[in-house]
């Protein structure tokens, strides 16, 4: 529900058109992506339970603001699983990803010492 409403506040379109639709789906990947980097600076060696915890938190402060900025129900099973399935998939990636690279550097720093 809410990315079509970004993408309509973005681009003057109806939110049924494609183009505020894909407007806001870019608007809300760019979201994370900068969400990201401030979790790598924050914590720059990662973990996946940093990561889910990061995105547990991300996820609250989107419940608090949702409902009265875009109208998004609480008791709405689909706007809550999928919130909270996507985004612990995201804190998963994100906090795995950074260990991985935190590793990789720690065996590649090593090996050159």
């Amino acid at each position: 529900r809410a990315m079509p409403i970004f993408g309509s506040l973005i681009t003057g379109l109806p939110g049924t058109d494609p183009l505020a639709i894909a407007a806001g789906w870019l608007y809300h990947f760019w979201n994370g992506i900068t969400f990201g980097v401030i979790f790598a600076l924050i914590r720059p060696r990662g973990g996946v339970l940093a990561g889910v915890a990061w995105a547990m938190a991300l996820q609250v402060l989107m419940m608090l603001a949702y409902p009265t900025l875009l109208k998004a129900r609480l008791d709405d099973p689909g706007f809550l699983m999928l919130g909270l399935v996507g985004h612990t998939v995201w804190g998963i990636v994100l906090g795995a990803g950074l260990r991985w690279v935190a590793l990789r550097e720690a065996a590649g720093g090593a090996a050159h010492a």
